[in-house]
């Protein structure tokens, strides 16, 4: 389900947290972010050097996952950010998707503010294979933020399946506005 630019723009203009919810906030500082997340969604994180918060939403057909830290890329601190979010255009995006799955489109790919950044968003919709091969495998929706910062390239991304893209659409926008890189990174 791809969301028109205007319920998107909206939706990045809602408040973090709040609304009567409980929500956790994660922070790293080595990494440089910080996050908020529902206090229902399990969480998972990785040290140094990959340096990423892993969340998983309850319910759903099947997980909602959001991702969120560093990237490591060689020579970062050598590249331009105008050269490094140049470089992740639509035919890098999809091919990186097409690595472990099927049917890959690329639904949005623009510059936008990100943390008060410059950053690169994408969507793009994409079917997971199943197990079982014989089942088609479960179609899914990627959001995603790549941005910069001293301490290297910094994503923001879910991978939401498409029946629950309505269910958690308010909450990821929410969790993407709480996502903040800390400064002097």
């Amino acid at each position: 389900m791809r969301l028109p630019a205007a319920v998107a723009l909206l939706l990045l203009a809602l408040p973090a947290p709040g609304h009567g919810e409980e929500w956790t906030t994660y922070t790293d500082r080595a990494a440089g972010f910080s996050v908020s997340y529902p206090a229902d969604w399990e969480a998972k994180s990785k040290p140094m050097p990959e340096a990423e918060l892993k969340i998983q939403a309850p319910g759903g057909t099947a997980p909602t996952i959001c991702t969120f830290g560093r990237m490591y890329v060689e020579g970062y601190d050598q590249v331009p950010l105008e050269m490094a979010l140049g470089a992740l255009n639509a035919d890098k995006i999809i091919k990186a998707a097409q690595v472990k799955n099927a049917d890959v489109h690329l639904l949005v790919h623009e510059r936008r503010r990100f943390t008060g950044r410059e950053a690169v968003y994408y969507e793009v919709s994409y079917r997971k294979p199943s197990a079982d091969a014989t089942a088609g495998g479960v179609r899914y929706e990627m959001m995603e933020f790549f941005t910069a910062a001293s301490t290297g390239p910094i994503h923001a991304g879910c991978d939401v399946p498409s029946d629950d893209m309505e269910l958690h659409v308010d909450t990821l926008f929410r969790i993407f506005n709480a996502f903040v890189v800390l400064p002097g990174s």
